[in-house]
């Protein structure tokens, strides 16, 4: 057990990177994901329901940005 935890000690720049490519290839996922969405949204925008639900919802996120500002 001694050597193992020794082995690992020695080698934390190995281990650091694995961890942060592990990190990294876990959040590729989600970004590609998310962007893929917003190329959906975008096409939807275009058509006149899309367009109206997103003034809509672009002015929902006005009035909640103003009533934020207001509180601090």
């Amino acid at each position: 057990m001694l050597t193992i935890y020794t082995w690992i000690v020695e080698n934390w720049k190995v281990f650091t990177g694995i961890f942060v490519l592990i990190f990294l290839l876990s959040m590729s996922g989600s970004i590609t994901e998310t962007l893929r969405g917003a190329k959906k949204g975008l096409k939807e925008v275009v058509t006149p329901l899309g367009f109206f639900i997103f003034i809509t919802l672009a002015y929902l996120a006005y009035q909640l940005y103003l009533s934020a500002g207001d509180v601090f």
